[in-house]
């Protein structure tokens, strides 16, 4: 985990000087509401949130960080060398103040973008996705169901895969049957570097 609000006396953290944008994310308390109004509930979580989303190559810049390169010794260990090595994050990381924006942001473009091919689910988006969970409501099985696989044929478009499926209805074995692996993508634990 890096401290993106770590800062040096009298200087400013990366956070201090970027814009935190609007805040887009839903009341909670709304979210839980219309999640409990339904007959059938249905969750679900955004895999990695932050580390999906890659930072154009102009904006790299802001995450640089030193890391002394490691070597490994005749023994297999690795060990630290006095050299310094540059690195900047390819992937936005965890903990900018602007992170929830630019996720939410992400989702209501892509939401936008497809509301035509998936008429159910783009529109929960907006509402009922609160940073990386996301809550739902169905009058039936089969409106959750269909919330399932709208949304996660959506979200896999833009590799943001939906995982930890779970419901109160007879359709659970719908979700664990399909339940969405990792994708393919380079966004590992630390996610991509550059240097």
């Amino acid at each position: 985990m890096f401290d993106v609000s770590a800062h040096e006396s009298n200087a400013p953290s990366l956070n201090d000087d970027l814009e935190m944008g609007p805040n887009f994310l839903p009341q909670i308390f709304a979210i839980l509401l219309r999640f409990r109004l339904q007959h059938s509930a249905i969750i679900g979580d955004i895999t990695q949130e932050f580390l999906q989303l890659v930072l154009d190559e102009e904006d790299r810049d802001l995450t640089r960080f030193f890391w002394y390169r490691t070597t490994p010794d005749s023994e297999g260990r690795y060990r630290t060398t006095d050299e310094v090595i540059t690195y900047r994050f390819t992937r936005l990381p965890f903990g900018v103040t602007c992170s929830p924006f630019l996720l939410s942001a992400t989702l209501r473009e892509h939401a936008e973008r497809h509301k035509a091919a998936f008429p159910t689910a783009a529109p929960l988006i907006n509402k009922n996705t609160f940073m990386d969970d996301f809550a739902a409501g169905a009058e039936d099985e089969n409106g959750a169901i269909i919330i399932y696989y709208e949304l996660t044929a959506m979200m896999k478009l833009t590799d943001l895969p939906l995982a930890k499926w779970a419901t109160n209805s007879g359709a659970e074995g719908h979700l664990e049957g399909r339940r969405t692996e990792r994708s393919g993508s380079d966004a590992g634990p630390g996610c991509k570097l550059e240097h």
